[in-house]
C-alpha cells in the first residue's frame, strides 16, 4: 500500500508512478507547501503537463484538501508539437484513486495552456498558491504559461518551473529570463532544485528560502548561495 502522507511521498510514494520528479525537487513542494500550511496562504494548487500525476499527486497530498487545477492534453497528443512530455487520463485518474485523492477535488482541463484563461481556473478553483509549470517546452509555450501563472497566484503563491536549465530545452530558459526581465516583474528565481527553478514574489523569497533551510534533508544538498543583483538564490 502507498504511504499517503506528504512526507512518506516525496520519500517513497512518487516511484510508484512514472515520470520525472527528483527527491529533492519533491522536498522543496514539501518544505514550501508545509510553510504555506502553517502559515494560512495554502490555497488551491495547479499543473501545466500532469502526465501521471507525478509531481501534481505531491502538491495535491500536502495542500489540506483544497481543489487542484490539471491542465493536459492527454490523448491529443498531434498537439504536442516539441514531443515534451506524453500524458495518459486514465493512468492519471488510477494514480488519483491509488493515492486516496477524490476526484472531485481535480478540475481537469484537458485543452492546450493558451487557450486556458485566469477566469477559466479562479472561476473552478479560485486563485492558486502553487503552480507548477511543465507544459509545452517551446518559447511560446513558456512565455504564455508564466503569463498565465503569475495572473492566478496568490499574493504569496509560488511558481515551479521545469526544466530552466536544461540543455536540451534552451527556450524554456529563453521564456523565463525574458518574463522575469520585464520591468513590471515583482518575481523573482528564489531556489533552483534538481531541474525545477522556484519563483515567488520578490517580498516572500527569504521567506521561502528559510523554509528550505529548515529541511535536514535539502541542507545536506545545497551547493551554493549564488547573488543576482540584490537577490540571493538557493542552488
Amino acid at each position: 500500500m502507498p504511504a499517503n502522507t506528504p512526507a512518506n511521498y516525496a520519500k517513497r510514494g512518487k516511484n510508484l508512478i512514472d515520470g520525472w520528479f527528483a527527491r529533492s525537487d519533491a522536498e522543496i513542494f514539501l518544505s514550501l507547501l508545509a510553510h504555506q500550511s502553517t502559515h494560512g496562504h495554502l490555497g488551491a494548487i495547479a499543473e501545466i503537463g500532469v502526465h501521471h500525476g507525478k509531481s501534481v499527486m505531491m502538491m495535491a497530498l500536502a495542500n489540506d484538501g483544497n481543489k487542484c487545477y490539471a491542465i493536459d492534453i492527454f490523448g491529443q497528443q498531434k498537439l504536442n508539437v516539441d514531443r515534451s512530455g506524453k500524458g495518459d487520463k486514465n493512468i492519471f485518474l488510477r494514480n488519483l484513486a491509488r493515492f486516496e485523492i477524490a476526484p472531485d477535488r481535480v478540475v481537469i482541463d484537458e485543452r492546450l495552456s493558451p487557450d486556458v484563461t485566469p477566469q477559466d481556473i479562479i472561476g473552478a478553483v479560485e486563485k492558486i498558491s502553487f503552480f507548477h509549470v511543465d507544459g509545452g517546452h517551446h518559447l511560446a509555450a513558456i512565455a504564455h504559461d508564466l503569463i498565465l501563472a503569475e495572473a492566478v497566484m496568490t499574493d504569496h503563491g509560488i511558481i515551479a518551473v521545469d526544466d530552466v536549465f536544461r540543455p536540451e530545452w534552451p527556450e524554456v530558459s529563453m521564456g523565463t529570463f525574458l518574463h522575469l526581465g520585464k520591468s513590471d516583474c515583482e518575481l523573482v528565481i528564489f531556489a533552483i532544485g534538481f531541474n525545477k527553478s522556484y519563483l515567488c514574489h520578490k517580498s516572500h523569497a527569504k521567506e521561502y528560502q528559510a523554509a528550505l533551510l529548515k529541511n535536514d534533508f535539502l541542507r545536506m544538498f545545497l551547493a551554493k548561495k549564488y547573488q543576482v543583483s540584490r537577490n540571493e538564490i538557493l542552488v
